[in-house]
């Protein structure tokens, strides 16, 4: 994919058809949400029960964290969805742990959406740990950009998972 752009524009059709025989809200997490685009497009296009969520976790630093986080706050309230977006600001790897010793958290996400920039490292233990918080049956996405994580994830889990798209 370009740069800038994100799964739902390269792969929206596989998942809205994936997901299209779901039934009820979804719970999903996305770690590194940014401007709130991606978790919008979530709520919008897949995921469109009118109680599903998306728990997202992101760190706004700087101007340019402000303004994404200006931009998630104007984004989900312009899509009146701001009831249905929960928002944690910190070190992902901080507010994961947290869920994961928190109640209502282990097992609670039916997709799993690794959005994050970050470096491999950092993004192999988010997923690690946003794995725990994965339903059975439940999906994780890693965002465009994560190959090495992925495939590192890939070969330490793939024994338990099995690989819907790549």
């Amino acid at each position: 994919p370009e740069a800038g752009s994100g799964w739902w524009e390269t792969d929206l059709e596989a998942w809205q058809v994936f997901f299209s025989h779901r039934e009820g809200a979804a719970r999903v997490l996305e770690i590194g949400s940014g401007n709130g685009a991606s978790a919008t497009r979530l709520l919008d296009l897949i995921f469109t029960h009118p109680e599903s969520e998306v728990h997202c976790i992101d760190l706004y630093e700087g101007t340019a964290g402000e303004e994404a986080h200006s931009a998630f706050l104007s984004r989900a309230a312009q899509g009146g969805q701001a009831e249905r977006l929960h928002l944690y600001e910190g070190l992902s790897r901080e507010v994961l742990a947290w869920m994961i010793a928190g109640d209502g958290y282990w097992q609670g996400f039916d997709f799993v959406h690794l959005a994050t920039p970050t470096e491999g490292s950092e993004l192999l233990g988010d997923a690690c740990q946003a794995w725990e918080m994965l339903k059975p049956g439940g999906v994780m996405v890693f965002g465009p950009g994560a190959i090495p994580a992925r495939d590192a994830f890939l070969a330490v889990f793939g024994d338990r998972l099995e690989v819907i798209l790549k």
